[in-house]
């Protein structure tokens, strides 16, 4: 009886005329509430008018009275996934693609879904399956390039880009994409030429000036890095990558102020910045601000681990935390070294010891996991209480004729398994090296081991950060081409072993009790500059 009623109301829809339209939905509804067709056009109708609740209502109404029909799952699943409700979303586009198996549409809007939802694997996994019912699907192929490469799989990302690029030559979106995985993979020149042809159709765009300024950095070409970060801040004043960027630029050439100055900008344009939050602390921690510094990167650790972030102790002390009884004997014996090294016992005062051993033992800041089987403590993960602030300005202070006019740069600690070989032979980037050990030496299976071996070889001048502290086989090959010697220190609780940063080092074999309090755990300070 409604059928005229219903096919006025659906052609005044299509004319655009939705006063009438409702009118007409609404009329039939009244006399057929379980009228499928009024009431999924009447859903469409309140989304077009911006009444998603409404929308939402109706469709729901409407894939209850027909679940059979995709049209409605795939329309609610749109709507649920706009007001955020992603879960329900996921199951509205799961409901379609079952209903609709060999439909490419139907299965993107479900891996969309489950990429909001988090499902990283799932939706790669179905994107293939749009692939493989529609191989020249360019949506999918830039979807599966971008999700690879966030699994850390850039290779295959690459190949997924190259293959959207042979469909489509002039997205930018894809080719600004492109140049991400190429600099990810190490090839900066070959990033900047992708970036270069998004640019040639899309000029206007900061975030594409900002990734360029990226990759010629990786080149060393820190003027043109600059003059890029520029150009997108032209563009875009707000876009807080770029004014990290660009103080990352100006830290990395000695510019500590003006790096500052920008970080403070990138900070101020997005307070939860991790990364910029993590850059002023490096650049606090070369003006020598070393407390500023540390608290910039616990704000940072907060923001990233939230409640999850748990410190126990490490309070600045009243009184001294490195014991000043070794500095004259500490400071001739590294003079007379060639090439500069010293060991020193006892390193800590007993209360600076007694805190980082509970701070170390009761904080969860231990975040990064390594295949040797240790795990990393870093600023930015936590390793940045108070305490060590004061042993990093009291390092410097104590022993002013081993560190002279080096900062501090960076810290970390590694706690260890039972027993292993710790990290491999590797130079560090910068001038002088500080580890020192608080486990107790009563957790020390073996006496004669468990510290540290250098090389008396400094890594060569025209390697790069790669070579000297990612390649061990290069670093051993280079050892033995010079005939270097090996120097050994045994493990000590509260010993510290002081040297030249550009030398070849390891940690030697150790075995230690088991326990977690029994955990061999070694600290970390770079000071100045290779």
């Amino acid at each position: 009886m409604n059928s005229p009623v219903l096919a006025r109301a659906l052609d005044h829809h299509r004319r655009g005329e939705l006063g009438a339209a409702e009118r007409g939905y609404a009329a039939v509804l009244r006399a057929a509430p379980e009228d499928y067709a009024a009431r999924f056009s009447l859903g469409v109708l309140k989304a077009q008018q911006g009444h998603v609740d409404a929308a939402i209502d109706h469709l729901g109404k409407a894939v209850r009275l027909r679940p059979d029909v995709a049209a409605g799952w795939l329309n609610l699943g749109a709507l649920l996934g706009a007001a955020g409700r992603f879960a329900e979303a996921l199951d509205a586009y799961r409901r379609a693609a079952a209903l609709l198996p060999d439909d490419p549409q139907a299965h993107r809007a479900l891996a969309a879904a489950l990429l909001d939802a988090g499902r990283v694997e799932e939706s790669l996994a179905v994107f293939d399956r749009v692939l493989t019912l529609a191989p020249g699907d360019l949506e999918a192929l830039k979807a599966r390039g971008s999700l690879l490469w966030s699994l850390g799989r850039p290779e295959e990302a690459l190949a997924a880009l190259d293959s959207a690029l042979e469909r489509a030559p002039h997205d930018v979106e894809t080719l600004n994409n492109h140049g991400n995985v190429l600099r990810d993979l190490r090839r900066p020149e070959d990033a900047i030429a992708s970036y270069d042809r998004a640019l040639a159709l899309r000029p206007g765009s900061a975030e594409i000036h900002n990734n360029r300024g990226v990759a010629l950095a990786e080149t060393r070409d820190r003027p043109a890095a600059l003059t890029a970060y520029d150009r997108a801040l032209a563009l875009d004043p707000s876009l807080a990558d770029a004014w990290n960027n660009r103080g990352l630029a100006l830290h990395e050439a000695g510019e500590i102020a003006p790096a500052l100055a920008c970080y403070g900008r990138a900070i101020a344009r997005k307070p939860d910045f991790v990364a910029a939050l993590n850059n002023r602390g490096k650049a606090l921690c070369e003006d020598w601000r070393v407390a500023e510094a540390f608290a910039s990167f616990m704000q940072s650790a907060r923001i990233a681990f939230g409640d999850t972030l748990v410190i126990d102790g490490g309070e600045r002390l009243a009184g001294a935390a490195i014991d000043p009884g070794n500095a004259v004997a500490a400071e001739c014996a590294w003079l007379a070294a060639d090439p500069h090294n010293v060991v020193i016992d006892g390193l800590l005062t007993p209360p600076a010891l007694a805190g980082l051993q509970r701070f170390c033992w009761g904080s969860a800041i231990w975040r990064r996991a390594y295949a040797a089987g240790y795990r990393g403590a870093f600023p930015e993960t936590g390793f940045a209480c108070p305490l060590l602030a004061q042993v990093a300005e009291e390092m410097q202070a104590s022993f002013p004729r081993i560190f002279a006019a080096h900062r501090l740069r960076y810290l970390w600690a590694f706690r260890y398994d039972q027993s292993g070989t710790g990290t491999h032979v590797h130079a560090d980037d910068a001038a002088i090296n500080v580890n020192f050990w608080i486990t107790p030496d009563a957790a020390n299976l073996d006496p004669d081991s468990g510290g540290l071996i250098f090389w008396d070889r400094c890594a060569p001048a025209d390697w790069g950060f790669a070579d000297y502290n990612d390649d061990a086989d290069g670093a051993m090959a280079f050892l033995a081409e010079t005939r270097a010697n090996r120097v050994k220190t045994v493990y000590r609780e509260n010993r510290a072993v002081i040297f030249d940063s550009g030398l070849f080092h390891a940690t030697d074999a150790f075995r230690f009790k088991p326990g977690d309090r029994n955990r061999r755990i070694n600290v970390t300070m770079l000071f100045g500059r290779r």
